[in-house]
């Protein structure tokens, strides 16, 4: 076996180096250093904080990582400065459901009806949500809440990426690498100007719509509003007629869209992450 040691330099971020095998880029490249499935494309997404300071400051957060898997399914790897050891599931009948789960990346299957979480090192998954049509090749996939930025991962200058990879194929597999990695996009995700402005205590919120390339922005995301989550203050969403967001579009392969919406939202969720999504098409 050889242990690959490969460092990705990223300008914007602070000074210092993240070595963990927790950081969203070592997550995100195992199933190609360590299990030799090749992939895609790639897509790296920085959190920018308020688009008025974005446009002066580079993002000093992460939001996470696009994979385009070479079996056709998407996944997104949360770029987080903890590690969620647990996974509860809340319906509008009441019905609630938790376990033990160490998430690692949310995935949308090939047949894009479904998708699931997967635990770290693909030993669990459990399906989650339906994702329904919205017209112009678009589906509906989920919204994430995150309570407070802190939770977001540090952007460091450098990123490690440790592997363990047999000697017989390493060669191939860090050329591979080098390939995806250089030719990656970077996207940074940002807040409305002056959204914090609006509400004195609040929470970041992201919606991931999925579409073609040729599909226009879908805006109507109300439906991924944590609105019945028993971890917010549910008056404080249903008042709300309307809140800022800015949309994004992040691109994987020829034809692939995720459309991301960012927001800040009222309150202060009890818990450090919820996914709001619908269980039907």
């Amino acid at each position: 076996m050889h242990t690959l040691r490969l460092t990705f330099s990223l300008e914007p971020g602070l000074p210092g180096t993240d070595d963990d095998p927790q950081n969203p880029m070592s997550r995100a490249f195992q199933s190609l250093l360590v299990d030799g499935k090749p992939f895609r494309d790639v897509a790296l997404c920085f959190y920018g904080g308020d688009e008025t300071k974005s446009s002066l400051l580079p993002p000093k957060k992460w939001l996470g990582v696009f994979i385009l898997s070479e079996g056709n399914r998407i996944l997104f790897f949360p770029g987080l400065s903890m590690n969620p050891n647990w996974v509860q599931q809340d319906t509008l009948r009441g019905s609630t459901k938790r376990e033990d789960f160490d998430l690692d990346h949310l995935s949308l299957e090939p047949s894009r009806l479904r998708w699931h979480i997967t635990s770290t090192g693909s030993r669990d998954h459990q399906s989650v949500g339906r994702t329904p049509e919205l017209g112009d090749s678009r589906l509906l996939w989920l919204g994430m809440s995150i309570a407070d930025e802190s939770l977001l991962r540090d952007l460091k200058a450098e990123t490690k990426v440790i592997a363990q990879s047999p000697s017989t194929d390493s060669d191939r597999r860090l050329r591979k690498f080098t390939e995806v990695v250089n030719g990656a996009a970077h996207n940074i995700i940002s807040l409305p100007k002056e959204a914090k402005l609006k509400f004195s205590e609040g929470f970041l919120h992201f919606t991931f719509v999925f579409g073609n390339q040729s599909a226009v922005l879908y805006k109507d995301v109300g439906r991924l509003l944590p609105i019945n989550s028993p971890y917010l203050a549910r008056e404080q969403l249903q008042a709300l007629d309307s809140y800022p967001i800015r949309f994004h579009e992040v691109k994987l392969g020829k034809n692939v869209s995720i459309q991301i919406g960012c927001s800040w939202l009222p309150g202060s969720p009890s818990i450090p992450m919820i996914l709001t999504y619908t269980t039907s098409l």
